[in-house]
């Protein structure tokens, strides 16, 4: 159906649920959009595509913007608690967190939410900033749970984040659930398009790339996650603990042995190693644990000569 008041009409052909770029050789469009679709990812378009086009909008809102615009204050509407399957509980247990933003079917503005905190809207009203999408699954795979959180420099240049929505879902995630939850995202909080540097996924999933993609953004992949697990999965499997308890003991033989510990302390110096790591209790460090394992290598024969490591 076509929004016959959309200032974006003179831009784009907007029917059945499409989008067409009327923009001269542009033959981009959006594919499937609802009532709850962001006007601000058009806006996006204009602005990269078609500059012109772009300063004209502007101009007729700056037009528009002379005259005072007072929004509407929403009450809250308390739902009647459910008492039934552990999905209902766990939407319960977000509700009540004060750190979250309300799962509930129209999504509640974070300022109505935590009364006493910063007015998150006020908060984030920087120049660029990023979103994530990360998904928890329960053990048994009954539900889902849909984040997205906002990271930014604050005005005194620190940097920030915000959890800005979070919604369970029952079973998995689907393109329809990530699409309308950061469409709602964005226009709850009125986050212009272009103001959105990059969203960042946890997962390479199809269906959220191309829930993403609907809404007119692209996202890349945060590996950060995958990366962190690799590491400690890494330690593991190469015991990289009990191989520093290994050397850790071959450095207290050597100390306890004067005919090593005389013979150690040169081989040292050749190698520009302070003597500070000999001392007892003194800790070996990650950035030095290369050095060391090298030098193990290295001296492994001498070592071997003197007794197991």
């Amino acid at each position: 159906m076509r929004n016959r008041n959309s200032k974006y009409d003179a831009y784009f052909h907007i029917f059945d649920g499409t989008a067409k770029c009327l923009g001269k050789d542009c033959n981009y469009f959006y594919k499937s959009i609802s009532s709850s679709f962001p006007r601000t990812c058009l806006r996006a378009h204009l602005e990269r595509y078609h500059k012109e086009s772009f300063q004209k909008l502007r101009a007729d809102e700056d037009q528009q913007q002379e005259k005072p615009i007072v929004r509407p204050v929403r009450k809250r509407v308390k739902k009647e608690k459910k008492s039934s399957s552990n999905f209902d509980s766990t939407t319960e247990n977000v509700n009540n967190d004060r750190n979250w933003c309300s799962p509930n079917d129209e999504l509640l503005l974070m300022t109505e939410k935590v009364e006493e905190d910063d007015d998150v809207n006020d908060d984030i009203r920087t120049e660029f900033l990023s979103l994530t999408v990360n998904s928890l699954k329960s053990i048994d795979d009954s539900y889902t749970l849909l984040v997205f959180t906002a990271h930014y420099i604050c005005a005194s240049m620190t940097p920030c984040s915000r959890v800005l929505a979070v919604e369970p879902v029952k079973g998995e995630q689907t393109c329809e659930n990530v699409s309308a939850l950061l469409s709602n995202v964005l226009n709850e909080y009125r986050v212009d398009a272009f103001k959105v540097h990059l969203i960042l996924r946890e997962e390479n999933d199809d269906d959220l790339k191309k829930a993403i993609r609907s809404t007119g953004f692209d996202s890349m992949q945060c590996l950060t996650i995958k990366l962190d697990l690799c590491i400690w999965e890494a330690l593991n499997i190469f015991s990289i603990n009990e191989l520093l308890e290994k050397v850790k003991k071959a450095i207290r033989k050597i100390r306890k042995s004067r005919a090593l510990s005389d013979n150690f302390p040169p081989l040292c110096d050749d190698n520009s190693i302070p003597s500070i790591y000999l001392k007892k209790g003194a800790k070996i460090r990650w950035n030095n644990a290369l050095l060391i394992f090298e030098l193990i290598n290295y001296f492994l024969p001498f070592l071997q000569m003197n007794g197991k490591t």
